[in-house]
């Protein structure tokens, strides 16, 4: 398989055919997708349980007050390795690079599911519920992760490879974004309205010069009576 074929953006409008509920039906399915899907979804997945991931661990911050040293420990180690799970699949151009550098592992499917099975059994020191819900979820992530390594037909025929690099064919995070904002204009609208109303006159007026004089500050429309 060539690697232009293992491209996996972020966004996309397609859908997964619908499957059985009966778990054979769901197994039958996640074997028969093929790797474009599977990798996509995938990167979903990450990107979501990262999110939640931080979030249990910022919770888990407030173990401090309760003289829980090493809870508060593990929440703070826990949101590190949560924002780099999830910097590494939004893929941050300016990021990638050190990413890359420190954390060579996460560019294999095989160092990345091992990272996500480490992160997530790191919830467990945490004593909260959501902590303990966020483990299970990233350590199913993981097992996950191995199901489609070691038994998905990409793999087992040599299409894929447990050492290969899952970041393949994704499109940069402000890439994703960009295209996001100019298919979704009225969110874009939106957001530049709400942070203009949120910033001093100054600091607006010194932003909208500043884009002028780079000609490419194009003024919101007027609203509306």
């Amino acid at each position: 398989m060539e690697s232009a074929d293992l491209h996996a953006p972020l966004y996309s409008s397609s859908e997964p055919t619908k499957a059985s509920s009966t778990p054979a039906g769901l197994w039958n399915s996640l074997m028969s997708w093929d790797a474009l899907t599977l990798l996509r979804y995938m990167r979903y997945i990450n990107v979501v349980l990262a999110l939640f991931q931080s979030l249990a661990g910022f919770f888990g911050l407030f173990d401090l007050a309760l003289l829980n040293i090493t809870s508060f420990l593990i929440a703070v180690y826990v949101i590190i390795f949560a924002l780099l799970l999830l910097a590494f699949e939004c893929r941050f151009s300016s990021m990638e690079p050190a990413i890359r550098r420190e954390f060579g592992f996460l560019f294999t499917y095989r160092g990345r599911t091992a990272f996500i099975f480490f992160v997530g059994f790191m919830n467990f020191g945490m004593h909260d519920t959501m902590a303990k819900l966020a483990g299970v979820l990233m350590c199913s992530n993981a097992v996950l992760n191995l199901i489609v390594i070691y038994l998905h037909p990409a793999f087992r025929n040599g299409s894929l490879r447990a050492d290969m690099d899952p970041t393949v064919g994704y499109t940069a995070g402000e890439q994703e974004a960009a295209q996001m904002f100019s298919n979704n204009q009225h969110l874009a609208a939106k957001a530049g309205t709400y942070a203009f109303s949120h910033v001093s006159p100054e600091v607006a007026s010194k932003i909208v010069f500043e884009a002028a004089q780079n000609g490419s500050y194009v003024p919101p429309p007027s609203p509306q009576s």
